[in-house]
């Protein structure tokens, strides 16, 4: 997915144009384009100050922790 492709999918879900049943397909897409497995969490628990264009660049920033 391009990031394009992720902001347009990103702006359906903020906008609450997002069927149950296609939704939890959507976020396993955003975890696999972006590498993020908290990105459910970076849009359930936004600020009103954040957009589409802030939690892909918070998902983009995700590194796993290094043991």
């Amino acid at each position: 997915m391009t990031d394009r492709e992720i902001l347009a999918l990103l702006d359906r879900i903020l906008s609450g144009d997002r069927p149950d049943e296609e939704f939890g397909q959507w976020i396993e897409q955003l975890k696999k384009a972006t590498s993020c497995p908290n990105i459910l969490n970076l849009i359930k628990y936004r600020t009103p100050a954040d957009t589409s264009e802030t939690i892909l660049r918070a998902a983009r920033e995700y590194r796993p922790i290094q043991l």
